[in-house]
């Protein structure tokens, strides 16, 4: 959580918009500066939409034995039977997989990455309206279609599944959340500081600590005698 934090003070800056599952926002705790919609409560907000930047976190995937209970829900009176999955060598039950190419914005076809899938039609059309299109939901918040005088708009997905919008840019965790030279930049004001000295004064949490020059081992003369060096405790 820390670093997710790191991440969105350091892309976001002091304020924007959130959105991700409930509990994710009770782990992370006060976000001043931020409106925050959890998965499930956010289809149709227009509150947020006086907001530039947003990010969307994670994503809402039931588990299989839930998603096929509510596909039995709907779909269970039907002639064709809904296909269970069974459970694996490890006593759980996990989903398929299968590579997806992201979308990005120019047109072309990025990068695949392995996305859980259910071999039933009808129990994957569910899985991806609670998934996918909640993603897709969160991200319009900002109504991303109204762009005015300043600008267009940023969001970030912070997730690895492919959805349908068209992708900018990728990046990876450590490239999203940084690193403490980075944080320290941000502190800063843009700011490069060189100097360790300087970075341990302005930023003592993040900045590197000056380099403290140690006596142990060391020997030195005086007066032709040879002393050692010593450090106090």
């Amino acid at each position: 959580m820390a670093e997710l934090k790191r991440g969105i003070a350091l892309r976001l800056g002091s304020g924007g918009f959130l959105a991700g599952y409930k509990l994710l926002f009770e782990q992370l705790g006060e976000m001043p500066g931020f409106d925050c919609l959890h998965y499930g409560a956010l289809r149709g907000r227009d509150d947020c939409k006086q907001h530039r930047q947003g990010a969307v976190i994670g994503r809402n995937e039931l588990k299989v034995r839930d998603l096929e209970d509510l596909a039995l829900a709907i779909f269970g009176d039907e002639a064709e039977p809904i296909q269970i999955l069974p459970p694996g060598a490890h006593g759980g039950t996990r989903y398929l997989t299968e590579q997806r190419r992201y979308r990005m914005a120019d047109g072309t076809a990025g990068p695949a990455a392995a996305v859980s899938v259910h071999p039933d039609p009808r129990a994957q059309a569910l899985l991806e309206q609670t998934r996918e299109c909640q993603i897709g939901q969160a991200a319009c918040r900002l109504r991303l279609v109204w762009v005015d005088e300043q600008g267009q708009k940023t969001v970030f997905l912070i997730t690895n599944l492919p959805v349908d919008l068209g992708v900018a840019e990728l990046v990876t965790w450590a490239g999203f959340v940084g690193g403490r030279d980075e944080e320290a930049c941000h502190r800063w004001g843009g700011v490069w500081l060189i100097s360790p000295s300087e970075q341990s004064r302005v930023a003592p949490t993040c900045g590197r600590r000056p380099r403290l020059r140690s006596g142990v081992g060391k020997t030195r003369r005086s007066r032709g005698r040879r002393m050692r060096a010593q450090t106090p405790l």
